[in-house]
């Protein structure tokens, strides 16, 4: 497998990480950052918001590896998963490069890569929305960036991770394996395996399970020499004080997370039941949301929001997903509610 450096952009080859007055020192009298000496106007959320924060996320850092089991320096951490993806087009895709998204998915990935002047190739998951690895190499051929989802968004579905490793072995470029709702899942996750294949990059979120959408807080799992490159590009401070703390108080009560994840798994169950026994298709989900067919789907979606107050992820115009909606898993009375409308609006 080649280093990471040779995938990189060219002109990044040269190009050093911008050094912050923090990654100098940490203590002392700070006067050389140009802050406000008289604190800040939001004290209730910490007295030293006027101080900028530490750019390596230090404290969080130690608490993620920990928790994760991994080593420090193959942690890339930053404003939600959605940075990511823009910083790994900014390090290795050049404007008129190819990326590959494996469809049906999350729409980001192709949106960021047109916004960078990449061409975005399709390789269509198989029927059962898995991955067909022979027909999305063949599609990646010269390509940069395979991007995937597991739990897919918006089928549900946990991809293979045999064939993820698989891709990762035959693609000569990075493999990205967004797995944003893995923690509402059984499947297996991939973060074991990077050690094993350079070239895959495992991303994460606080924005799911853990109930910090608001933070902004996603990282990734790579390479060390895959994170190092991403520093080159990466804004000086990457993530605020607020939210690098609010990470931290998160992951010191696991037992809540745990206890979140199993009412949301049941309640999933729930869901699908009611809505099966209303006479809907319901795809298996292993995320904390439903992939639901439903008659004239776009109508209902309308009807849904503005007679019923009942606010869902119209998924109709997504290619093998007509009309379909996505329907997150709330608390039991959320989801008496929307059965409820569905049944009233008589669109069995």
């Amino acid at each position: 497998m080649k280093d990471p450096r040779a995938w990189m952009r060219p002109h990044l080859r040269e190009c050093m990480p911008y050094t912050t007055a923090r990654d100098l020192y940490q203590e002392g009298l700070f006067l050389d950052a140009n802050e406000n000496p008289y604190g800040t106007l939001a004290p209730e959320y910490g007295d030293d918001l006027n101080r900028y924060p530490d750019p390596q996320v230090g404290d969080l850092r130690a608490a993620l590896a920990a928790w994760l089991e991994v080593e420090p320096e193959r942690l890339w951490i930053g404003n939600g998963g959605d940075e990511a993806l823009e910083l790994l087009h900014r390090a290795f895709v050049d404007p008129g490069e190819s990326v590959v998204v494996c469809t049906p998915t999350y729409g980001m990935y192709a949106i960021t890569a047109r916004a960078h002047g990449a061409q975005v190739r399709e390789a269509p998951l198989d029927g059962a929305f898995d991955l067909d690895v022979s027909r999305t190499l063949g599609e990646a051929r010269g390509a940069k960036i395979i991007f995937l989802c597991t739990p897919n968004n918006p089928t549900g579905n946990v991809l293979d991770p045999e064939r993820v490793e698989r891709l990762a072995e035959g693609f000569d470029g990075l493999v990205v394996a967004d797995e944003a709702y893995v923690e509402f899942s059984d499947g297996r996750s991939l973060i074991r395996a990077v050690p094993g294949h350079r070239n895959l990059v495992v991303l994460r979120t606080f924005s799911k399970v853990w109930g910090l959408a608001g933070a902004r807080v996603g990282y990734f799992l790579a390479d060390p020499e895959v994170v190092q490159i991403l520093d080159r590009v990466n804004l000086p401070y990457p993530l605020s004080r607020a939210s690098a703390r609010a990470a931290c108080l998160a992951l010191a009560r696991p037992d809540r997370m745990a206890e979140w994840r199993l009412k949301i798994v049941a309640e999933r169950a729930r869901l699908s039941r009611k809505l099966s026994e209303l006479g809907f298709h319901v795809f298996p989900s292993q995320a904390n949301f439903v992939l639901v067919r439903v008659p004239n789907a776009r109508a209902a979606y309308r009807r849904l929001a503005s007679e019923f107050g009942v606010v869902v992820r119209d998924r109709s115009d997504v290619p093998r997903l007509e009309d379909c909606l996505r329907i997150s898993v709330g608390k039991p009375e959320d989801s008496d509610r929307v059965c409820q409308a569905l049944e009233a609006m008589g669109a069995r």
